[in-house]
């Protein structure tokens, strides 16, 4: 009897799906995995190039520090120089400059350097092809200095000092504060006993400018050299100095009369001395009796120390403003007109206006040199005017006009007189023309008056002439002009003042 087998499960093989599929997660894993296996052999090989290279950098800086002695310390080799090293078996190259190092930090008040040599600085570079791409990669970079026996070791950074202008004491617990003219984080430090500030800098260029301030205060100003603006370029390897000089500020008080009409007063300083932003010039107000020029650097002289030059002080004062449209002003003809001979010079109510338009066509003149217009005798009163001793005082007249010459001009079209009692035709006394000619039409004319007009002598006289088509004058007027050249204190922080006027 034949025996039955009973069928056998699960016998059937992998389908081409299946195999497909575990070929694809295969070929993943092997994908992320080789690709991780290469990077991390890579960071391993490149980790031990950086340590072996650190190692020979250190050793090559190393053997040049030892052997270097006081007494071959100017002849040992210098400059760049190449070589191989291998090390955990891979092939270095070694790139060695050795530099001189001049720091300027060491030279005297002349600029001389006893010793132009300072110190040598050594830098090496360590780089080898990578294990895969074959790329030359950098793996140290170490910089040192050698120093000669005995001396001082140089830092990168900024030494700074902080004297007193007038003494050249040194300036302890001034608040000196570095900040980096490209911008950056800035360095606020405060000077010892000797007036001085270290501060150590790590650079990110080869060099890099710095401007240093100190923090001034009601009594410490820094000395405001326009020429030189206190930017140090600090380089690597030096060394570099810089000196404040500060100083405790003095002012200027002018005091002068309240009688005018407003003015303008001007202090004129030292070389060296601009502090940038100053309002050096002031707006003097009707009525303003005086003035106050504070936080000034100080010049002049103790006896012993101070500082080379001095203020000088110009204040012009408005004095005397007489507008013809509000009136004659006083101002007389000569000659005189009469019934029968006319003075072409007339006040219309708003000028005086000279112009043969003036009278009828057959009226009569007076001749050429005798149409005139004068001013009041004393043209105002100087008295309250006069200067204190110290101060120089002259003038400054201005007017406006309005001219047409027609076919003709007189000699002259104004004339002054410093002695008031001369006549009108010059037969006595002195008159001085002071405008000659000019041009047609509105203007305004100024002239500068020396001291001997400023008294109550002072006249003021204007010419025209029968060919003129017409001479009007608007208004005219005149100011004190004081100045004081030679201010100067005997100690920083003093207040000078100064009455101008009596």
């Amino acid at each position: 009897m034949l025996e039955q087998k009973r069928p056998l499960k699960n016998e059937r093989g992998m389908t081409l799906i299946e195999v497909l599929v575990s070929l694809v997660i295969l070929g993943l894993l092997v994908s992320v995995f080789v690709p991780l296996s290469i990077m991390i052999a890579k960071n391993m090989r490149d980790n031990k190039a950086r340590i072996s290279a650190a190692q020979i950098a250190a050793a090559v800086i190393e053997r040049e520090i030892s052997a270097t002695t006081g007494e071959n310390y100017s002849k040992r080799p210098t400059g760049y120089t190449v070589s191989q090293e291998t090390m955990n078996g891979i092939t270095f190259t070694v790139e060695t400059d050795i530099e001189w190092k001049n720091d300027p930090a060491d030279d005297d008040e002349s600029g001389n350097d006893p010793m132009p040599f300072d110190y040598k600085t050594i830098q090496v570079t360590v780089s080898a092809p990578g294990a895969f791409s074959g790329t030359v990669t950098q793996f140290a970079d170490y910089r040192s200095f050698i120093t000669r026996e005995g001396g001082e070791d140089p830092f990168a950074g900024i030494e700074v000092t902080v004297l007193r202008g007038w003494d050249k004491s040194p300036v302890q617990g001034a608040r000196v504060t570095l900040t980096p003219v490209a911008g950056g984080a800035s360095y606020t430090l405060s000077t010892d006993d000797k007036g001085k500030a270290i501060q150590p800098l790590e650079f990110t260029e080869e060099t890099e400018d710095y401007r240093v301030t100190v923090m001034e205060t009601p009594t410490l100003i820094m000395l405001p050299d326009p020429d030189k603006p206190n930017i140090v370029p600090a380089t690597q390897w030096f060394t570099q100095k810089i000196t404040i000089e500060v100083e405790n500020p003095f002012s200027i008080t002018l005091n002068f009369t309240g009688q005018h009409a407003g003015g303008q007063v001007t202090l004129d300083h030292p070389i060296r001395t601009e502090i940038e932003g100053y309002d050096y010039t002031r707006e003097i107000a009707p009525g303003q009796s005086s003035v106050t020029f504070a936080g000034l650097w100080p010049v002049g002289s103790d006896g012993v120390n101070g500082w080379q030059g001095q203020y000088a002080a110009i204040l012009n004062l408005k004095v005397y403003e007489q507008d013809f449209s509000k009136g004659t002003g006083d101002y007389t003809r000569w000659g005189e007109p009469s019934s029968e001979t006319q003075n072409i010079w007339m006040h219309n109510g708003s000028s005086w206006y000279a112009s043969t338009s003036n009278y009828p066509p057959d009226a009569l003149y007076y001749p050429e040199e005798e149409n005139q217009l004068l001013s009041p005798l004393p043209l105002f009163d100087f008295s309250s005017y006069y200067p204190q001793s110290g101060f120089a005082l002259t003038g400054s007249l201005s007017w406006q006009q309005n001219l047409s010459q027609g076919g003709s001009e007189p000699p002259g079209l104004v004339y002054i007189s410093p002695d008031g009692p001369a006549a009108p035709n010059g037969s006595s006394g002195t008159w001085e023309c002071i405008l000659t000619t000019c041009d047609n039409g509105i203007s305004r004319q100024k002239v500068g008056l020396g001291a001997k007009y400023m008294t109550n002598n002072f006249r003021l006289r204007f010419d025209a002439s029968l060919l003129m088509s017409y001479y009007q004058i608007d208004w005219v007027s005149l100011e004190c002009v004081y100045s004081k050249n030679d201010i100067q204190c005997n100690k920083p922080g003093q207040s000078l003042v100064f009455n101008v006027t009596r």
